[in-house]
């Protein structure tokens, strides 16, 4: 599974936002940064995750999070 390839805070960011459904401002208060770094991290961890899925064959990632 790709996310199990992704470092830890990358993990712990895309959990926090997608499946437990936090705001960013949200997760910005259990990590202990702005929201802003919120979104930062998030938009890495997220193309980390593209870059994973791609590697192991998936189709390229398309969207906010992966430029073209």
């Amino acid at each position: 599974f790709a996310l199990a390839g992704l470092r830890e805070r990358y993990r712990y960011v895309i959990a926090l936002r997608r499946f437990q459904n936090l705001s960013n401002a949200e997760v910005a208060e259990k990590l202990g940064i702005t929201p802003a770094n919120a979104s930062l991290l998030l938009t890495r961890a997220m193309r980390a995750l593209g870059d994973a899925l791609q590697g192991a064959g998936a189709k390229k990632p398309t969207g906010r999070f992966y430029a073209s």
